[in-house]
Parts: structure tokens; sequence; C-alpha cells
């Protein structure tokens, strides 16, 4: 994965993907300007802070895998994000504020999760 580097989309949802997500593979793929689509899979670990290197990129759906930890603040890098998909993970903590700093953010799904927040 890590020579594609030309990609400007990737789907790979709905397979038997395994393991955790690489983060220098996500940092090579900064020319994803459409989407990346890694949901419905067996996919385990931390979300990569690299996810945030992907500032172009208008549609992430990681949702429907086993991520563990917190949302990375990273995240707010991708500066063209439209629609923002993580739920059905097993992510903990608190939603990140800087949510409301992200512009383009048209979707965000972070439902079937046990993150914390309050609304105000």
């Amino acid at each position: 994965m890590a020579k594609l580097k030309r990609l400007i989309s990737i789907d790979l949802s709905l397979n038997l993907l395994t393991g955790t997500i690489s983060g220098p593979v996500i940092a090579s793929m900064k020319n994803l300007k459409v989407y990346l689509n890694l949901s419905s899979s067996f996919l385990i670990g931390k979300i990569p802070n690299e996810l945030g290197k992907l500032e172009m990129v208008q549609v992430i759906d990681i949702s429907n895998n086993n991520f563990l930890g917190n949302i990375p603040i990273s995240i707010q890098s991708c500066r063209n994000i439209q629609s923002l998909d993580l739920s059905q993970n097993k992510l903990t903590g608190i939603i990140p504020e800087d949510f409301g700093n992200m512009l383009t953010l048209e979707h965000l799904n972070i439902s079937f999760n046990q993150l914390e927040g309050c609304t105000r």
C-alpha cells in the first residue's frame, strides 16, 4: 500500500481486513482527495495520528471495526473533510471540542462508541 502514492480515493470496506492501520502507510497517502473507506472489517488498535496528514480528503469512514482509545485530535487537520464516520467502534474518552473548528464538516457519526462529553 505504501507505494500507492498517487491514489486519490480508496475503498477497502466490507472485507476481512485484520490488524492495525499503519501510521506511516496512512501518512504516505497524502494525495487522497476523495475518500478513505476502511469500514466493516476487523481492524483493531488505536486510530493513528497520521490520519490528520490526509489534509485534502473529503470522506473518512472507518466505522464498524474494533478501534480503541481516543479520537485523535490530528483529524482536525483534514481541512477539506465533509464526512467523518467513526461509529460502531470501541472508542473512549472525550469527544474533541475541535470538531467545532472543522468548517467543511457536514456529516459526523460517532455513534455506538463509549465516548463522553456534554452538550451545551
